[in-house]
């Protein structure tokens, strides 16, 4: 049986998907300057335990951590975690953190002796399973939270992207030329998306490095509304992106906040 393809992006292939979590970087403190307020706002305080959930390299949890947040970085790849750690050791934050390698299919277990007083999810990083999947994971993510603890999700606006939607794109990062061919199940709500990585040779030409095709549910607002409340989840409000602007269907994004 194949390998799911997120297995293959974040664990088989992570160097590759590696270049776009680093390009990520510089906006890090601008999201989460926004996600301190959110917290504020719902009464989660500095020196609060967060979990982040599918933390990448740790972008989010290490200037969460630099605000006083007691932070837990999960996340599928080993690669990923490795660079975290060492980002939070060069940013003097590693007391303030603790990264784990997990699958988020069985987070409850991993982190059985956890207790969390909210728990964050930003750039797209759910969505990746089948719909009984996802809510299983949102009701594992629900067992580790405390009575009153919130759950901000920030993931793309099905609605907004279908309005912009292109069938291909291509993008640069580093030496990385990424070329996408996409479409949308309209029946399901996933987006089939063709990834096709090309490596920049010593001569200036491109070489193929790598296909995945990426089958991933994508949700308006009522439908993600509805996955959080099969999970025991109450939905508190809603915003259009990590700047907190109002939200309407041309969003690019969708960041709800749910509580426990």
């Amino acid at each position: 049986m194949d390998r799911h393809w997120a297995d293959q992006m974040f664990v088989d292939h992570s160097d590759i998907y590696l270049r776009f979590l680093e390009a990520g970087i510089p906006q890090a403190a601008q999201e989460v300057a926004s996600l301190h307020t959110l917290l504020a706002k719902h009464q989660i305080a500095s020196g609060s335990r967060i979990l982040d959930l599918s933390c990448g390299i740790g972008r989010h949890s290490i200037e969460l951590a630099k605000l006083g947040y007691k932070m837990t970085g999960f996340d599928l790849s080993p690669m990923f975690i490795e660079r975290a750690k060492q980002l939070a050791q060069e940013r003097e934050v590693s007391s303030r953190i603790n990264f784990c390698v997990g699958d988020a299919r069985n987070i409850a277990e991993v982190l059985k002796n956890s207790c969390f007083d909210a728990i964050i999810n930003i750039f797209t990083s759910f969505g990746y399973y089948d719909e009984p999947t996802n809510i299983d994971i949102l009701k594992q993510c629900h067992s580790l939270i405390r009575e009153n603890g919130v759950f901000i999700m920030d993931v793309i606006n099905r609605d907004g992207l279908v309005k912009r939607y292109s069938p291909r794109s291509y993008s640069h990062f580093g030496d990385i030329l990424l070329l996408q061919n996409r479409k949308v199940n309209y029946e399901t709500g996933r987006n089939i998306t063709t990834w096709i990585f090309h490596k920049e040779t010593s001569s200036g030409n491109y070489q193929k490095e790598l296909e995945i095709t990426i089958d991933h549910r994508i949700y308006n607002l009522h439908e993600l509304i509805g996955v959080f409340a099969q999970a025991g989840w109450a939905y508190r409000e809603v915003f259009g992106n990590l700047n907190l602007e109002s939200f309407d269907m041309t969003s690019t994004r969708i960041v709800g906040v749910f509580g426990a």
